[in-house]
């Protein structure tokens, strides 16, 4: 059972959710394309911290949430394997684009959701 504050935790996650979803969709309407990928990224993320909150399960890296994700929810077949891969490919993106400050390319902003 979700305690009363598990239940806060996943509803703040799906706020940043909305609240990044919206900033990617307007950074990629005025061409920031990193900044887009970014938020894109991060709105994933949140959607499965708050997954992972309903399982009262956390970790403090990224590759650990996704790792959690696919543990709990991909290999056992509630997801398919596609968000999975949607997810990594999102994940590379925002890594590639944030270390090395190289522009995505609107082809990459927009392929986050497509294998």
């Amino acid at each position: 059972m979700m305690t009363h504050n598990h239940a806060e935790l996943v509803r703040y996650r799906l706020g940043q959710v909305d609240e990044a979803l919206r900033a990617a969709s307007i950074l990629l309407r005025e061409e920031s394309l990193r900044a887009s990928v970014n938020r894109s990224y991060y709105a994933m993320f949140y959607a499965v911290l708050a997954l992972l909150a309903v399982r009262k399960e956390e970790t403090s890296k990224h590759s650990g949430v996704i790792a959690l994700f696919d543990r709990l929810y991909v290999h056992t077949n509630v997801f398919p394997q596609d968000f999975s891969k949607w997810l990594r490919r999102a994940f590379d993106l925002r890594t590639r684009s944030d270390s090395r400050g190289a522009a995505a390319s609107r082809t990459g902003a927009a392929s986050c959701g497509r294998s």
